[in-house]
């Protein structure tokens, strides 16, 4: 969709500038000095984050998956949504998640496990509230978007079993139901009064896309709240990202390049860049292979399209990604 002139003005995406070869020798000798410095400092803070509090946090997920399967099973029952127990059980989990510092060592943990319909709610609260704080969305909104992320889906729960766990492809007339989940977790949040109304939409809308290809109503850009552009995000990244019945995870280069690509439709330009910009900030210094077949590592990302990376080749090599972009990203390595 082209962008207004006002949007090309702020847009960061129009503002991409390729790395000079001075700012890339300052970088490098400033990346090497750090190094030499806080190498042994940073090993031993991620051994103890994988060691200790990703356990932690991997034990507090996986019980929350376990509580809000029992509280799904509730609403499919009563038709009624447990509001209280889930603001006093569920979101307090969800809140202390969103506080570990090192991002890439989450999501991996988060898609680790092999359960995914239960835990998939979760995570997409956890990833919604990230989303948000990198948005400078704070205090009760704040709690509000991790509680629009985690009822997202809330409508599954009307949807017959036959069709939800089905591992074949679905017909025609079984996707159009399995859509209609949308508008019956309206339905559901709706009739909760003390429920801020933001929650009930990203629920209806969080499958709608900024290009009006999305579903239920096809709406487009500014027709759509600000929480389900935010979980639509989140929703996509986890899904592709876990091990499903019918299919693998993909991996995690592969699914924010198709994202951003408008593989699975457009998302929200800002939403999206803090998203992208955080994420690929977690893969600074990992190992990856590029699609010319070369192995290096990520040293630093281009700050205004963060999917281009400068790569260090060997000991004096670089492949400046915004440059040469006939080469791309295919593996990284853990």
């Amino acid at each position: 969709m082209p962008l207004n002139e006002k949007e090309q003005n702020t847009d960061p995406f129009n503002e991409l500038t390729p790395f000079t070869m001075d700012e890339i020798e300052d970088l490098l000798e400033q990346l090497e000095d750090s190094e030499l410095n806080g190498k042994e400092q940073i090993n031993e803070e991620i051994s103890t984050i994988d060691s200790v509090k990703l356990t932690y946090i991997s034990k507090m997920v996986d019980d929350a998956s376990s509580q809000i399967e029992e509280i799904f099973k509730t609403v499919k029952q009563t038709n009624a949504l447990p509001l209280d127990e889930i603001k006093s059980e569920i979101i307090p989990v969800i809140e202390e998640v969103t506080e570990i510092p090192h991002v890439y060592h989450l999501f991996k943990e988060l898609h680790s496990k092999d359960e995914y319909t239960h835990r998939h709610n979760i995570c997409v609260g956890v990833i919604s509230g990230m989303i948000g704080k990198w948005l400078g969305i704070e205090g009760q909104e704040l709690q509000d978007l991790e509680l629009a992320g985690l009822l997202h889906d809330i409508g599954k729960t009307k949807i017959p079993e036959s069709i939800l766990l089905k591992p074949g492809k679905l017909t025609e007339q079984e996707y159009l139901e399995m859509k209609r989940h949308t508008v019956y977790g309206y339905q559901l949040i709706k009739k909760v009064p003390e429920i801020n109304e933001s929650i009930a939409l990203a629920a209806l809308q969080h499958h709608e896309r900024e290009d009006g290809t999305g579903f239920p109503f096809h709406l487009k850009g500014h027709q759509i709240h600000r929480f389900a552009k935010i979980t639509a995000v989140a929703d996509v990244f986890h899904a592709l990202s876990s091990e499903r019945v019918y299919k693998p995870a993909f991996p995690f280069y592969q699914v924010i390049s198709d994202m951003n690509n408008g593989v699975y439709g457009e998302f929200d330009r800002t939403v999206l860049y803090v998203f992208i910009r955080h994420m690929m900030a977690t893969l600074v210094g990992k190992r990856v292979e590029l699609s010319n077949g070369n192995k290096g590592r990520i040293v630093l990302n281009d700050p205004y399209d963060p999917m281009y990376s400068l790569v260090q080749i060997g000991e004096r090599e670089w492949v400046d990604l915004q440059v040469m972009k006939d080469i791309s990203i295919s593996k990284v390595h853990p």
